[in-house]
């Protein structure tokens, strides 16, 4: 399985990783243990949210999409369901639907140093990502020497 985090302003990810250089490798490790951990639990509160509104989600190796070159992870989804009336809650119990793969994959070379972000619907837009040094990240402060 795989774990992520993201950030979508370049100033706050550098603030971060100058802080604290694991922190999105933490909190990508956080955030597998906490799917992980509902994954594997019973569903709760399904008959106050609706069959289609509780789900578990995680992101699990793809063996159809992984090549010799690449390993491709990819979502992995399922619904929590309710036995019985939503009104009856005596013998009625929740428990976990099917296993739906999603369309969004991600795509690592072996090395981990390249990544490509694409859907199994549109497999011709792709996103491509490289593993970059957290030192060119910190801002350049050789003008004080």
């Amino acid at each position: 399985m795989m774990g992520i985090s993201t950030e979508n302003d370049e100033k706050r990810l550098r603030q971060r990783l100058v802080e604290n250089p694991s922190y999105y490798e933490d909190a990508a490790r956080n955030n597998l243990a906490n799917a992980y951990s509902k994954w594997k639990s019973s569903p709760t509160g399904l008959p106050t949210l609706g069959p289609a509104q509780a789900f578990a989600m995680i992101i699990k190796y793809c063996p159809q999409y992984s090549t010799g070159s690449k390993y491709t992870y990819r979502y992995l989804r399922k619904y929590a369901l309710h036995s019985g009336s939503i009104w009856d809650t005596w013998g009625s119990h929740n428990y976990w639907g099917d296993e739906h793969w999603l369309t969004s994959c991600f795509s690592f070379s072996k090395d981990k140093s390249e990544m490509i972000r694409w859907s199994t619907d549109d497999p011709e837009n792709r996103d491509y990502y490289v593993q970059v040094n957290i030192s060119e990240l910190r801002p350049n402060t050789d003008f004080l020497y």
